[in-house]
């Protein structure tokens, strides 16, 4: 549901004081480490971690979440910034983006330790003082009291070997896991309100033209009928004239005769019916431009709240595959093609329940 438009092209500083401390904080964690990502890789633990990281960017670029970026055409000019609704989809639509970066940055931040310290020891030292950095705000955020974030990190430097610090950190991990599935739950229930209201204000907005189309519709449809009595009169049915007046489709009285009508009758009746339904299909004419926006731009904002629950599915996919491929990863599996198995999926989040993150 996001738009080129106004609403959709925010600034940072439309971001409430608690999303915008999360993302500095967050974005410690973003250090570059692109220059090791394209090396090739020795079967090692840089390997491992190599591998884990090409795996990671290529399963997030293929996945697309642009949620409905872009996209917008009629419904770009209904979205305004200063609403409750708009601030609520954006600012959990960048937790959901936030995270999304940290996985690419994370992946690539452990391939730079691997690679560029000489030591395992080193590897764990950088790998610790690396997640260190995370800050209170941060930790409150993902749930975790400082003295049990505090004791991992402990735990962690008290490794021999990478990839036991990496298993060390799976609390971490499965914590930013969790943090992802709030946000996601979040950008779902403020999705659907701000459809909700979109929908409402599109109905607001073209309020005369919906007007018209229904009077207009419903005038063809009694013009219709009428003609529908006559010709069940002329069929034989003598009810059909009784109904004809009854419906007072035929507002000039001098046309419809007090007894029974004559062949003449009959035409002229119908041709008085005729032309009206001529005048009707004219003005609908002069009306269907905009009423056709009207739809467009109805259909236009569920295929964007469709593309965006879309975006939200894959991105709870990828977060939880990419957090069993970082726990399969650290626990020393030598085949990287387990590590990434969308297969496991499902049968995962059906495992999980709704927690859909607790590994």
């Amino acid at each position: 549901m996001n738009s080129p438009s106004k609403s959709f092209r925010y600034s940072r500083k439309c971001i409430k004081p608690f999303a915008a401390l999360l993302v500095i904080a967050v974005c410690v964690l973003m250090l570059s480490a692109c220059a090791g990502a394209q090396k090739k890789f020795r079967k090692s633990t840089v390997a491992d971690v190599g591998i884990f990281a090409d795996f990671t960017i290529a399963m997030l670029h293929d996945a697309d979440f642009s949620f409905a970026q872009g996209q917008a055409l009629y419904t770009r000019d209904l979205y305004e910034l200063g609403e409750i609704e708009e601030q609520r989809w954006i600012e959990s639509k960048l937790r959901v983006e936030t995270v999304l970066n940290v996985m690419i940055s994370y992946s690539l931040r452990i391939v730079t330790i691997a690679e560029t310290e000489k030591t395992e020891q080193n590897r764990i030292q950088a790998y610790a003082d690396y997640l260190n950095r995370v800050d209170d705000q941060v930790l409150n955020a993902l749930g975790l009291e400082k003295d049990h974030y505090q004791a991992v990190i402990a735990k962690i430097r008290e490794e021999e070997k990478l990839l036991g610090a990496l298993r060390a950190a799976q609390p971490v991990i499965n914590a930013m896991g969790r943090y992802m599935e709030k946000a996601l739950k979040d950008l779902e229930t403020a999705s659907a309100e701000l459809v909700e209201k979109l929908d409402q204000k599109i109905d607001w907005e073209f309020a005369d033209v919906i007007r018209y189309q229904q009077t207009l519709e419903s005038e063809k449809y009694a013009v219709l009928g009428g003609l529908e009595q006559l010709y069940l009169f002329s069929k034989g049915d003598s009810a059909g004239f009784e109904r004809l007046k009854e419906s007072d489709v035929i507002t000039s009285a001098s046309l419809v005769p007090a007894g029974t009508p004559t062949e003449d009758d009959l035409t002229a009746m119908t041709d008085y019916l005729v032309q009206r339904l001529d005048r009707i299909h004219r003005i609908g004419e002069e009306i269907e431009p905009d009423f056709k926006v009207y739809r467009d731009t109805h259909r236009e904002l569920d295929q964007l709240y469709e593309k965006t629950k879309a975006d939200i599915r894959r991105a709870r996919l990828t977060n939880i595959i990419w957090l069993r491929a970082h726990q399969k990863m650290a626990s020393g599996r030598v085949n990287p093609a387990e590590w990434f198995d969308i297969n496991d999926a499902p049968g995962m989040m059906l495992r999980m329940g709704t927690k859909a993150v607790g590994l």
